[in-house]
């Protein structure tokens, strides 16, 4: 077990489940070997924020804004007039030629990147993350990696030092209302006791309610606001990430990863035990 600061492609790379693949367990067992979800809209603006926030030396090695094409000079439609669509043959190619030099790179708007810099700036302004960068002890993008009932388990914190954890989260909404929605039906709660048991594990001794959400509103008025995570809230998740882990552990032992069970063949009982 042990604590990396690493990029995220050798994060990935490293051993071990992680809390993601677990939840997806939780669904079923074809659920957990499905590939990752293409890239969203939604889902490459939250990255982009991350990156800024947490490792703002990277944007520019993995974020790029490609030129304007459609409003090129250049573009021109099949009888040779100019145009404004992205749709021509020539802005097509342009494109193309521009992806296959930047291979590797996530393409975003200028509006995106006008939105994610003004939420780093507000997120950076607030005590919260003042007071962490501050702390010698404090380190972003953190891997950890460790055994939890057997099972040898990953994770990438957003945020750690020696008296918190936290996770930056890019929302719609950041009333209390709506943050408590999307704590559960996104399994935050998941993550974060997972996160926790990973950090406990490897030396960590600060206390269970020492455990933050940054959320991060993409839309107007785009506010920035901290939450602590109440105990008894990660109290009930550690109980969810057990039954994850016992149910991996009925799906490895029997090899079920290698033959893509299905879920007609597995039993999840409600005293918490499993039958295959």
């Amino acid at each position: 077990m042990g604590i990396y600061n690493i990029p995220d492609r050798q994060y990935r790379a490293m051993d071990g489940v992680s809390q993601s693949r677990l939840k997806r367990l939780l669904v079923s067992g074809l659920e957990y070997n499905k590939p990752p979800p293409s890239q969203s809209d939604a889902f490459r603006l939250g990255s982009l924020i991350d990156v800024m926030i947490l490792t703002p030396e990277l944007v520019k090695d993995e974020f790029i804004i490609p030129p304007d094409f459609a409003n090129s000079r250049l573009n021109v439609d099949a009888k040779g007039n100019q145009s404004k669509s992205r749709n021509t043959a020539w802005c097509k190619a342009a494109i193309k030629e521009f992806a296959k030099d930047h291979v590797g790179m996530t393409f975003i708007s200028q509006s995106e990147w006008d939105i994610a810099a003004t939420l780093r700036d507000r997120c950076l302004s607030k005590k919260f993350m003042k007071d962490f960068f501050a702390d010698k002890t404090a380190s972003t993008q953190v891997a950890m990696d460790g055994v939890i009932c057997d099972v040898l388990c990953k994770g990438l914190a957003d945020g750690l030092s020696s008296s918190l954890i936290f996770d930056l989260k890019s929302t719609r909404e950041t009333t209390t209302e709506s943050f408590r929605r999307s704590f559960f039906n996104y399994g935050y709660d998941f993550q974060l006791a997972f996160y926790l048991r990973l950090a406990w594990d490897n030396g960590f001794g600060f206390p269970i309610d020492n455990c933050y959400i940054v959320a991060c509103c993409k839309p107007m008025p785009h506010d920035v606001i901290t939450y602590r995570i109440p105990a008894a809230w990660l109290e009930e998740a550690f109980s969810k990430v057990d039954m994850a882990l016992e149910v991996y552990k009925r799906y490895r032992d029997n090899g079920c990863f290698d033959v893509g069970i299905d879920d007609g063949e597995t039993y999840v009982n409600l005293d918490g035990s499993f039958e295959i």
